[in-house]
């Protein structure tokens, strides 16, 4: 599938936001940040009663949201997306490319706005893409 390139008056920024059930993808991402530059900043405090600012942690979520490159939204069956739909939101609005994985059923995976990949593995090619970042540097332990 053909990823929307990111629209050139977003502000300066870069790399991967991913949203997803928080603490059950945390550890995953902090994987991924191995072989790929991940921005989010929440899965450094994922685990229940880490977060002491609420109000800093959404301010950087959606500044770090809208200033990526591109936001991989993530969820599994049995899973409740939160937060992770007003982060799609925010970058949807900056012209941030979003790809998602595990949300077909629902109406704004039918907007033409969000690249569905079928596997994390297919959505990590994806960003690996936008990012253009070589597929032969992908790190031994997968965060799959």
């Amino acid at each position: 599938a053909a990823v929307r390139p990111a629209r050139s008056w977003r502000p300066a920024g870069g790399g991967l936001y991913v949203a997803s059930k928080a603490t059950a993808h945390a550890p995953k991402w902090l994987r991924l940040r191995r072989e790929l530059p991940v921005v989010s900043t929440w899965i450094d405090e994922a685990e229940p009663g880490m977060t002491l600012d609420w109000p800093d942690l959404w301010q950087r979520c959606l500044r770090e949201a809208t200033n990526a490159d591109v936001l991989l939204v993530y969820m599994e069956p049995g899973e409740t997306l939160k937060g992770a739909w007003i982060e799609v939101g925010a970058a949807l609005a900056a012209g941030v490319p979003v790809i998602g994985v595990g949300i077909g059923d629902f109406s704004i995976a039918k907007s033409g706005m969000i690249t569905l990949a079928d596997t994390l593995d297919e959505a990590l090619d994806m960003v690996r893409a936008i990012l253009n970042i070589n597929p032969e540097k992908k790190s031994k332990d997968s965060c799959a």
